[in-house]
């Protein structure tokens, strides 16, 4: 009987050099690492950027003329809104504004007046009567202007405030609608 035929590789007359051992060769592992340190490197550089950028843009933000020109702002927008719709005035260069208002819910008409104007470097509010015509208080809105316009647009008032602390510059546009007859 006759046995079976195994199969047999053949062999290399020089098994030490064909022999292959499971691993990494030195140019792959330097490759490899070359790759890693690139990535690596982009990456940081990325982040970098990224923080330097959401440091100018957090500081920008939060830095003295954008919080003054927030403040001013709201002060005007809330000096318009208590204003009457009707009277008033506005400079034709657009310096100052003024607003009458009522002085409470018992006047049937408005006796007194808001007006806002720049004197120097500050934004000012004057708050006075109407009736005999006599200011009554003077508030400082906020300082280092550097250019502010007032103008009528429709039944609107706007103003464009530039601030400007010598480091920093804002610009801050708003405008309200009087809500008041």
């Amino acid at each position: 009987m006759r046995r079976p035929f195994r199969h047999r590789p053949k062999m290399p007359a020089d098994r030490k050099t064909s022999t292959r051992r499971p691993g990494f060769t030195l140019v792959e592992l330097m490759v490899t690492v070359l790759i890693v340190m690139i990535v690596t490197l982009a990456l940081g550089a990325v982040l970098a950027q990224n923080q330097i950028g959401w440091n100018a843009a957090y500081a920008g933000v939060n830095s003295e003329v954008a919080s003054a020109g927030a403040v001013a702002a709201r002060k005007f927008d809330a000096i318009v809104r208590n204003a009457s719709a009707t009277g008033g005035d506005i400079d034709v260069n657009g310096l100052w504004i003024e607003l009458n208002y009522y002085s409470d819910d018992a006047a049937l008409q408005p006796d007194c007046y808001a007006r806002l104007y720049t004197s120097g470097d500050e934004l000012k509010v004057e708050y006075g009567t109407l009736d005999p015509r006599l200011a009554l208080a003077t508030q400082t809105v906020c300082a280092n202007v550097s250019a502010c316009r007032f103008q009528q647009l429709g039944g609107s008032a706007q103003m464009t405030l530039t601030l400007d602390d010598g480091t920093r510059t804002s610009t801050t546009t708003t405008s309200a609608v009087p809500h008041n007859e």
